[in-house]
């Protein structure tokens, strides 16, 4: 969850690509297998990812890399144009993978017209309030919750304050600083809030709390 990472996958869905992620909790070795399987025209990726290993897959496929830093992005020396790909014949999506609980993780596709209609479904003005609190995004970016958490506040033009990863000390702090009505969180990370025994007084201004 980085400033470029979430810039980028903004201007993809903004120019309508389809977009499919991969876990980037890998070896370098189970990553570069992702890349191989995938055959996308572009990889666009954390800098320290191009490993030798995905590198290697870029020039056996002839595959473009985009690198991103904390705040940039650039094409990634020697692999600035990928062989041509076919244009999908779907409509555009973002595949996002499945939990892997039960097996492999799989691909789940999201039409964009699908993201596009929760964001609209959800009742919400298009104008943002300059007193209401900023949205934590404290779910991966490449996840359902990120991928809709991600559209809805930026397309009403809601700020975000983005947590790499959820820790209890960096939500306690959010909640502290911004005092919102209502807060979110997967059943996990609601445990770890629950067994840090936080004092009372630091969440009073929390009046509802989602959890699934």
């Amino acid at each position: 969850n980085r400033p470029s990472a979430l810039a980028a996958l903004l201007a993809m869905l903004a120019d309508g690509l389809t977009v499919r992620m991969i876990y980037a909790f890998q070896s370098p070795a189970a990553i570069a297998a992702a890349v191989a399987r995938l055959d996308a025209a572009v990889v666009v990726m954390a800098e320290e990812d191009f490993t030798p290993e995905v590198r290697a897959v870029l020039a056996e496929k002839a595959i473009a890399g985009i690198a991103l830093g904390a705040m940039t992005a650039h094409a990634v020396p020697g692999f600035e144009q990928g062989a041509p790909r076919p244009d999908p014949t779907d409509a555009p999506q973002v595949e996002i993978l499945t939990s892997g609980t039960t097996g492999p993780p799989k691909p789940f596709p999201i039409p964009h017209s699908v993201i596009a209609g929760f964001v609209q479904n959800q009742g919400m003005t298009m104008i943002e309030d300059p007193d209401e609190p900023p949205f934590l995004m404290s779910f991966p970016i490449g996840n359902i919750s990120g991928v809709y958490s991600v559209a809805a506040s930026l397309l009403r033009g809601k700020r975000v304050v983005l947590l790499d990863r959820f820790s209890v000390v960096a939500w306690r702090d959010f909640v502290v600083r911004y005092r919102p009505k209502a807060g979110g969180a997967p059943p996990a990370a609601v445990a770890m809030i629950v067994d840090a025994d936080l004092p009372p007084q630091d969440l009073s201004s929390l009046k509802v709390f989602s959890t699934g």
